[in-house]
């Protein structure tokens, strides 16, 4: 079990490309979030909007 946030960046980096889907994507923190996961982890983002 992930219990610290450094495990889940560690844990990211190492299981490689996952597809998340973001519910609530129109507020500004969630994409903030999002922004800062991409440059952190360095991924690619596929953004559709349904």
């Amino acid at each position: 079990m992930i219990k610290k946030f450094e495990e889940i960046i560690q844990t990211a980096q190492v299981k490689g490309p996952k597809t998340i889907a973001v519910a609530v994507a129109q507020d500004l923190e969630v994409l903030l979030a999002v922004r800062n996961a991409k440059d952190l982890l360095h991924l690619k983002l596929d953004c559709r909007f349904i």
